[in-house]
């Protein structure tokens, strides 16, 4: 690699991260639920036994995506 393209590539991601602005609120609501609930689902995953980690993982994918689906349908929406 020469030394323009280097030069571009750092002019390139200094420019972009300067126009993106972060939008704190989404953040703020997304770290306090998702730092204590990834903490207590892996305490949880690695006490239970397997087969039924297994499966209650399932049933929650298996419910997920028609729920998912019914929520783009009926146009229901969560705002932070």
């Amino acid at each position: 690699m020469d030394i323009d393209s280097l030069r571009f590539l750092i002019r390139d991601r200094d420019s972009k991260c300067r126009r993106r602005e972060i939008h704190w609120r989404p953040v703020l609501a997304y770290s306090l639920t998702g730092v204590p609930g990834a903490a207590l689902g892996a305490q949880t995953l690695l006490t239970i036994p397997p087969v039924i980690a297994d499966a209650f993982l399932a049933v929650f994918f298996i419910v997920m995506i028609p729920s998912r689906r019914l929520c783009l349908r009926s146009r229901v929406r969560v705002r932070l």
